[in-house]
């Protein structure tokens, strides 16, 4: 059995996981059976998340119809939540991470240097393609089939961060942040034939944000400078440190690029 006593917004709040089940728990004061005694239980306004043997990964606060509830990571993809990008679709705010080392098998585990490694490597456009060597995802040294990733210990979806690569290189290639986003939009469910039908994915949801993520990261990064030998400009690598990665989309970038 484990318990975690977690506070959220000044509050502690007692959880009890056993039998690949986690529940909320309140202790309460056994009082003499003639004194009317009221007790108020407060439910927290919290969505707590799962792994399938019940161990806490995070809590997200509630918003819209939302109420407690405990699920696993699987239900919360399913419903579309995220908790990364404030601008997007179905955001709800991160307020706990449990960070103890029981509970780090349930992520694939990287920082924003292993990212960015994997994302300078040049690469073809088909090879991002759904099960292909860029396919982040999917591949061995990306996220491996791991639905959530760990990111210099802040968890993400998986294919949320898959898209960096991809718009990292493809802006490398066209050097045009508004086409990258346009092909971003376009191979979205890295299906060819969703592509060739013209199935763009033009949603508020992350995956255009994280689209969008890379390609802002990759302006700062690379600069082309014209030779004087050559009438291919060269790329120029820069100091920008892929821990600028973890940068949330501003209002400003979103009217500018994604509307």
């Amino acid at each position: 059995m484990i318990i975690e006593n977690i506070s959220i917004n000044g509050i502690k709040y007692t959880f009890e996981t056993k039998n690949n089940k986690t529940e909320l728990v309140y202790l309460l004061e056994v009082t003499d059976s003639n004194i009317n005694d009221e007790v108020t239980i407060k439910i927290p306004n919290i969505l707590v998340i799962t792994r399938n043997t019940g161990e806490i990964l995070f809590i997200l606060e509630c918003g819209g119809n939302d109420k407690f509830e405990i699920m696993t990571v699987k239900e919360l993809y399913t419903k579309k939540i995220q908790w990364f990008e404030p601008l997007a679709d179905n955001y709800r705010k991160l307020l706990f991470i449990n960070k103890q080392d029981y509970i780090k098998a349930a992520y694939k585990i990287f920082s924003w240097q292993d990212i960015y490694d994997f994302s300078i490597i040049d690469r073809i456009p088909l090879a991002y393609a759904k099960y292909n060597s860029g396919d982040w995802k999917f591949v061995k040294d990306g996220a491996d089939g791991y639905i959530l990733s760990l990111v210099d210990n802040v968890p993400y979806w998986s294919d949320a961060i898959g898209q960096i690569p991809f718009a990292i290189d493809t802006y490398r290639m066209l050097k045009k942040p508004k086409m990258v986003i346009s092909v971003g939009e376009l191979f979205a469910t890295g299906d060819l034939i969703d592509a060739i039908l013209g199935r763009a994915d033009k949603t508020n949801e992350w995956d255009n944000y994280f689209v969008l993520r890379g390609v802002l990261f990759a302006i700062e990064k690379f600069e082309y400078r014209s030779s004087p030998y050559s009438s291919v400009s060269v790329e120029v690598i820069t100091n920008y440190a892929p821990d600028n990665l973890r940068t949330e989309i501003s209002i400003k970038e979103k009217e500018k690029y994604l509307l």
